[in-house]
């Protein structure tokens, strides 16, 4: 996929309207929504980008990156339903002139207590009380990155993170495919 598939993007800003709710519920909230409408348009070439992200915080802006008719196809399908109030929208632009590109992916932390722990059981015929003695919940290493709490399909709880880091910035743009959540770890996006 070359650049020109990236050619233009949606610059959505999420907004704290009131105390009982926080941008970063927001944002996950957009971010989830997102998620939903490119699976269901099966497609591998929308990307996105955190242009206000800091240390621990993807920040209050999410851009989408696509070509015109891949964003098109993703705001008929209404994603930000019901967000407006939360949210800004710029719509479609065109991506600027004199920009850099940068990786935006999903980080996944290596000491997983529970996937250890299966392993451990596996290979040594442990019960799972004996495998939780020897590998604690306390192992396990949180990433210093920016994430986003994902809500699970079934509960309208947040359930999980999705760590996402920024790549070194880039005076050409490498080509490649999205996944579900317009993460890549190869593919670049426009930055600016």
């Amino acid at each position: 996929m070359g650049h020109s598939m990236l050619s233009h993007f949606i610059q959505v800003r999420c907004l704290s309207p009131d105390q009982e709710i926080t941008v970063q519920d927001i944002m996950s909230r957009v971010f989830y929504r997102l998620h939903g409408a490119i699976a269901s348009l099966h497609t591998s070439d929308v990307g996105v980008s955190f242009p206000n992200h800091t240390f621990m915080s993807v920040g209050d802006v999410l851009r989408v990156h696509g070509s015109k008719d891949a964003l098109t196809r993703l705001l008929d399908g209404g994603w930000l339903f019901r967000l407006e109030d939360y949210t800004l929208s710029s719509g479609i632009m065109s991506v600027p002139e004199q920009v850099k590109y940068r990786c935006v992916s999903r980080a996944r932390a290596k000491s997983s207590a529970p996937r250890l722990r299966r392993r451990l059981m596996r290979r040594h015929n442990l019960s799972e009380l004996e495998a939780k003695r020897l590998i604690p919940d306390s192992i396990e290493k949180r990433l210093n990155l920016p994430s986003i709490l994902v809500c699970s399909k079934t509960t309208s709880t947040p359930s999980y993170p999705i760590f996402i880091k920024h790549g070194p910035l880039l005076s050409s743009p490498v080509p490649g495919s999205f996944s579900g959540y317009g993460l890549s770890s190869e593919a670049t996006v426009p930055w600016f």
